[in-house]
């Protein structure tokens, strides 16, 4: 499905894998995130769209997501890792993930404990990039 173009904006279609559930249809959620945004800060309201459909024993697992197989990594931004699973063949469709409530995958994703954590990481990625383009060692408070 192709969505019309709006500038900074990537359209995902979120389900969840059927092993959660006992429904025999699959539930979907679609929104759209800028670009520059991180995944973490939009799954609060996924998690909580999805859990009344989970099984009661998933309802306090972290989630986690990949797309066509392909784990999406958090600390990644969304259009950066978007464009890395599609590149140039994607522009205009609807990202399509599929969310997880088991089975994390420890050993390939880091885990993400709270929005804490992205701004941190976000944080720490800014000092690096100023670090870098100055060419200096001591790092310039933002």
């Amino acid at each position: 499905m192709l969505f019309p173009k709006q500038e900074g904006l990537l359209h995902l279609h979120y389900t969840y894998t059927h092993q959660i559930t006992y429904l025999p249809f699959c539930v979907r959620q679609v929104s759209c995130i800028y670009r520059n945004s991180y995944l973490p800060l939009h799954m609060s309201t996924v998690v909580s769209y999805f859990s009344q459909y989970i099984k009661p024993e998933l309802t306090g697992s972290p989630a986690w997501c990949d797309s066509d197989s392909r784990k999406i990594k958090w600390h990644i931004p969304v259009g950066a890792t978007y464009d890395m699973l599609f590149g140039l063949r994607g522009q205009g469709q609807v990202w399509n993930v599929t969310v997880h409530f088991s089975d994390y995958p420890e050993k390939e994703l880091l885990r993400c404990l709270s929005v804490d954590c992205v701004k941190a990481h976000f944080m720490s990625t800014l000092k690096e990039a100023d670090s870098l383009k100055h060419n200096s060692v001591s790092i310039e408070i933002i």
